[in-house]
């Protein structure tokens, strides 16, 4: 498997799964920018990756919370995707289910997305997983929703590995023009939680290089509109880098509630009535590259 090249700038201090000292250990952010290969000649094309940063004073994590933490992080990988021999992309994903081995993981769509932006899959597309501990083992695409810019990717990991809870947001949530799109979605789970304004939560991340750890940012929901081109997502104020993107942002019982998307200011996510939607059509339908926006009512 490749292994992204590190950085020569100062040692970093590593987070390790055990210990939780978020706090102290985001420091000496670094800025991972992939390269993409256009007209023979490399250019940067993202940036913003990296580390999250932290305030201490916002990581004073009581020890039930840590725990449920460190059982959802174990579903918690790292994506790195690319076309050829070419590195596209870098984000995160979460462990849905696991049988017989074979681990079906949702990320979001930007990691198999076409070098030049248009909704389809990059060509000769390559995927490698880096599960806790860095181990790395090769994905297969099992499909892609364009219009909310999620994916399902398999691969193979024995032993199997721990599946979270997963809670859709409940009724108290959906207020204004919300309403119609949460309600009207079909989910096969009687799990439901009552979010409000100003709940905490955490956001997820596997980083990039050894030792492949988990990273964490702490903010709290907002019902403000996200400035983003999906009305169906939501907001959260905690602030992630670019290999954030697809992980799980969960409430501090360790349940995931949404999937993460990036801005440069807050957090928006896509919550799991959803992407239980999503997953349950693209698994049900087998492969399908789309971006058909089909109705939440169905």
């Amino acid at each position: 498997m490749r292994k992204p090249k590190k950085s020569e700038e100062g040692k970093l201090k590593m987070v390790r799964d055990a210990t939780f000292n978020v706090g102290n250990t985001f420091l000496n952010e670094m800025d991972h920018q992939p390269r993409l290969k256009a007209n023979g000649k490399y250019k940067y094309v993202i940036n913003n990756f990296g580390r999250f940063s932290v305030d201490s004073e916002d990581c004073k994590l009581d020890r039930n919370t840590k725990l449920h933490v460190l059982k959802t992080a174990q579903s918690v990988v790292c994506l790195i995707s690319y076309s050829g021999d070419e590195q596209l992309f870098i984000c995160c994903g979460i462990i849905m289910e696991c049988e017989a081995s074979i681990c079906t993981t949702l990320t979001s769509a930007t990691l198999l997305r076409s070098p030049d932006g248009s909704p389809k899959l990059a060509a000769n597309i390559k995927i490698d997983v880096y599960v806790g501990g860095g181990k790395s083992v090769e994905g297969r695409v099992v499909g892609v929703d364009f219009h909310y810019n999620v994916a399902i990717l398999e691969f193979y990991h024995d032993p199997p590995v721990s599946i979270p809870e997963v809670m859709c947001v409940d009724n108290v949530l959906e207020v204004g023009v919300r309403a119609s799109l949460y309600s009207n979605v079909p989910v096969n789970t009687s799990n439901r939680y009552k979010l409000s304004h100003g709940d905490k939560v955490l956001a997820l991340a596997r980083y990039f290089q050894e030792p492949y750890d988990i990273m964490i940012a702490i903010g709290e929901v907002s019902f403000d509109y996200c400035q983003l081109d999906c009305k169906e997502l939501l907001k959260a104020s905690c602030k992630i880098k670019k290999n954030g993107i697809g992980g799980p942002l969960i409430n501090l019982y360790g349940e995931v509630i949404g999937i993460n998307f990036y801005h440069a200011s807050y957090t928006p996510f896509l919550p799991m009535n959803i992407i239980i939607k999503c997953f349950k059509d693209l698994k049900e339908n087998g492969p399908r590259f789309t971006s058909f926006t089909w109705s939440l009512g169905q």
